[in-house]
């Protein structure tokens, strides 16, 4: 049986006295579009159909735990110049040289 004959048997029967009131509508979604290598997409269809769920259900998913990984090691978002990134790759590349062992 489809879920839409179990909505449509349900309404039929009458009997109403375990259905619940949503006071609060659910909260507005807002659909975004991306694009995905063929591979990226195999892997994502796979994984909703493992989990019998739909394609934006596992792509969710992945944004808050993208998300919560990120606050959990405390990065976040900041602005460099790339004269300050060149100079602190120069640093380290410097640093690494001097503590090489000379040939």
């Amino acid at each position: 049986m489809t879920e839409r004959a179990e909505a449509l048997g349900a309404l039929d029967s009458r009997d109403w006295s375990g259905a619940t009131v949503e006071e609060q509508p659910p909260p507005a979604k807002i659909v975004l579009a991306g694009r995905f290598r063929p591979d990226q997409a195999q892997v994502i269809m796979a994984e909703a159909e493992r989990r019998g769920v739909k394609v934006s259900e596992v792509l969710r998913d992945l944004v808050d735990e993208a998300f919560a990984a990120r606050d959990a090691a405390g990065e976040q978002p900041m602005t460099v110049r790339p004269a300050d990134v060149l100079r602190a790759l120069r640093q380290a590349a410097k640093a690494e040289q001097q503590d090489r062992p000379a040939a």
